[in-house]
């Protein structure tokens, strides 16, 4: 039981240092500006805290973003916020680990979203 106990305890103190350490760069290809973007754990809506600084992310623009500390497993979903109307936008099952550059793609008139990643 005490073996179990401090396996989970390393997993979460390794977790949390390499999320602490993660973060890529941000490329916004959606055309409209991004106000904010966060993580949850894939299909949980759990939302982690706006992990893009201000000001909002123009069109065309690139910004490197740090992953927050909650945000320990590798597959991710993205939600962004865009400043123009308030509008959500969320990228399903992201792999993050390892990640460089992150292209968000996002087409308003049939609600589809892709990403590239390096």
């Amino acid at each position: 039981m005490l073996r179990h106990g401090l396996v989970i305890l390393l997993s979460l103190i390794a977790g949390g240092a390499f999320a602490q350490d993660l973060g890529f760069l941000l490329i916004n290809s959606t055309s409209y500006p991004i106000s904010e973007l966060h993580l949850s754990p894939p299909n949980l809506n759990f939302w982690g805290r706006n992990s893009l600084l201000p000001p909002p992310l123009k069109v065309g623009e690139s910004r490197q973003v740090a992953v927050a500390p909650y945000a320990t497993e590798c597959i991710q979903d993205v939600r962004v916020v865009f400043a123009d109307n308030a509008s959500l936008a969320v990228w399903q099952s992201l792999n993050i680990c390892g990640l460089t550059k992150l292209r968000l793609f996002f087409d308003a008139t049939s609600g589809i979203t892709s990403a590239q990643y390096d």
